[in-house]
């Protein structure tokens, strides 16, 4: 960009006209748009490039089919999405991956619960069922570990995909979605000011 000369100006005739000064402003503040519009791109690229890497890295050939799944799952992983205060000009709107709590010993307490249910012999039978009941839905309002339906035999590829779709799903892809975002905002920015530059 530093080879590009501009044109010289003729200075015998000297510009007085206040649109030709605003005209100026105009496409300097379009260049500045359009320098930074580069950079997110640049930036997006970066971003894409990275997330296929880490998605392509634990890639294996065996495929798992979806027979035994337990139609009762639930996302262990959800998307946050947060933007500035109402009333500010410029919005800005950051996505975050937020981790629900993954119940890992999901079984073990409810056997737990089970024996002390047994051992307690003073309690009424309505007394148990509501206990029973409040410990169930504490329990579905948990979220399973996926991996604990195999059991103790996991296969290795099931956990080093899941371990690398973690790690792409909290890295690459809320600030890929972050990059999109201001994108688009810089895109009507620069469409704001080119419709400028067309009235003048």
């Amino acid at each position: 960009m530093t080879d590009i000369q501009s044109r010289p100006t003729d200075m015998s005739q000297p510009v007085h006209s206040s649109t030709s000064a605003e005209r100026n402003t105009l496409v300097a503040r379009l260049d500045e748009l359009l320098e930074k519009y580069l950079h997110t791109l640049d930036e997006y690229q970066k971003a894409r490039q990275e997330l296929s890497k880490q998605l392509s890295a634990n890639r294996s050939t065996t495929h798992y089919g979806q027979d035994n799944y337990d139609e009762r799952m639930q996302a262990v992983r959800k998307v946050n999405v947060r933007g500035d205060a109402e009333g500010t000009t410029k919005v800005h709107i950051t996505f975050s991956i937020a981790v629900e709590n993954v119940d890992v010993d999901a079984s073990k307490e409810s056997e737990k619960d089970d024996l002390e249910c047994n051992d307690t012999p003073g309690e009424s039978a309505n007394e148990k069922k509501s206990e029973e009941s409040e410990s169930k839905a504490e329990a579905s309002k948990r979220a399973i570990d996926p991996l604990r339906w195999f059991g103790i035999l996991v296969p290795p590829a099931l956990r080093s995909a899941q371990s690398s779709f973690i790690t792409a799903t909290e890295g690459p892809i809320p600030g890929l979605a972050s990059i999109a975002r201001e994108m688009r905002s810089q895109e009507i920015e620069i469409g704001r000011v080119r419709k400028q530059i067309k009235k003048l």
